[in-house]
């Protein structure tokens, strides 16, 4: 039985990297500069993923704490049979969030506000977009 054992046991190099999940760089027979170099660029990389993960368990405890907020001013709303609607939409290192709560029909359907979809920033280029095609229809008609 603790042959078995030895047997799932990967041997690992004294001179190797190691990437976690049993899974390993082995740098024998590399010139040294070449092995500090690569060791170098790994301790850079656990730090920039330490830093990205430390960052994304910040945002997630944010996110959170504006959830439990939201519910309990939407609680609060109806408990006071008052109209209780939030949005919100963030970028961060989670990705784009984008939330609705509230006790009115907007907030069941799910639906965000012009603004908190981004269209009220597209808006101008978008009647822009309309105008333009009106000239150019109105143009081609009067030549006609």
């Amino acid at each position: 039985m603790a042959q078995d054992i030895d047997k799932s046991i990967p041997k690992i190099p004294s001179k190797s990297i190691n990437l976690g999940l049993n899974s390993f760089i082995d740098l024998e027979g590399l010139p040294d500069d070449a092995v500090a170099e690569l060791r170098r660029q790994h301790a850079a990389g656990m730090v920039e993923l330490n830093f990205k993960a430390n960052e994304a368990k910040m945002n997630l405890g944010i996110l959170g704490s504006k959830l439990e907020a939201y519910n309990d001013k939407a609680a609060e709303a109806t408990r006071t049979n008052t109209s209780y609607t939030v949005t919100n939409r963030q970028k961060d290192a989670l990705g784009e969030t984008e939330i609705v709560i509230g006790n009115t029909e907007r907030a069941a359907a799910g639906k965000l506000s012009m603004s908190a979809s981004g269209l009220s920033e597209r808006l101008p280029l978008l009647v822009g977009i309309v105008s333009a095609a009106l000239i150019v229809i109105a143009l081609i008609l009067s030549r006609h």
